[in-house]
Parts: structure tokens; C-alpha cells; sequence
């Protein structure tokens, strides 16, 4: 898999932004040299993508994966996608048979807890380790 496509979108938040590249490493707590390392290497911590994201305006998932839209409109809903990205939960294929009406549900209730912050990220993170444990066991 080619990092690429990910330094491409690194370079393009941090080119197009509003936030100048001093502005982005003041917020990341780096030097501008390390911001430039981004953009010619794609080497950046999870924790330095996420504040990429809250100072460009970038949403972090676009700039993880390349998914959806490129800007977010509503911080606590990038910070919410941030979570579930980050928290380990797997996101079932298309495709797949199993995945009936009732684990539709189940995965909107959760997404729809998450994002109205019912859920803390230690709860997230029991269950993501809970579903897991499950579909590791043989």
C-alpha cells in the first residue's frame, strides 16, 4: 500500500489551510521543520494528526483515510469520528451476509452515543475490546 495518497493529503491541508505552517507546529507543540518532515516523509502521530486536523480545518478520517468529506463543520463530530477511529472498533464489509438489520442497529445506537457523548472513551474502548475479543475467538 503506497503512503502516497496520505502525504498528498497531508501537504494539502497544510498548504491550503488558513493556519500558516508557524501556526501548525505552534499548535502541534513541534518545530516548522517537523511539519515540513510531514509533508515529504507522512510521518506524523496519531496524536500530531488530530491537532493537524482541529487547526486546518482538515477532518481527521480524510486525513487518515481518505473518506468522506475533506472539512468538518462541527468539532465535537470530527473529535467523535477521531474516537472511533482510534478506538479499535472494525467496520464490518458491505458486503457481508451476516450483517443483519439488528447489527445495523446496534452499530448506529453506539455511533449515535458516541457522537452525544453518552459513552466515555473507557466505555468505547471496553466494548471495541469486548466485539473484538469476539470475532478473535475461534
Amino acid at each position: 500500500m503506497s503512503i502516497q495518497p496520505f502525504i498528498s493529503r497531508l501537504k494539502e491541508a497544510i498548504e491550503n489551510s488558513s493556519a500558516t505552517q508557524g501556526t501548525i507546529a505552534e499548535h502541534c507543540h513541534v518545530s516548522r521543520q517537523s511539519v515540513t518532515n510531514w509533508k515529504t516523509t507522512g510521518q506524523i502521530s496519531v496524536d500530531n494528526l488530530r491537532k493537524l486536523s482541529e487547526v486546518t480545518g482538515y477532518r481527521y478520517v480524510w486525513l487518515k483515510e481518505g473518506t468522506g468529506p475533506q472539512k468538518f463543520t462541527d468539532r465535537e463530530t470530527n473529535e467523535s469520528e477521531f474516537m472511533a477511529s482510534e478506538s479499535g472498533v472494525r467496520e464490518p464489509s458491505p458486503d457481508s451476509d451476516y450483517l443483519k438489520d439488528e447489527a445495523a442497529e446496534l452499530i448506529q445506537s453506539i455511533r449515535y452515543a458516541m457522537a452525544n457523548r453518552k459513552l466515555t472513551e473507557g466505555s468505547v474502548k471496553a466494548l471495541a475490546a469486548f466485539f473484538n475479543s469476539l470475532v478473535d475467538s475461534k
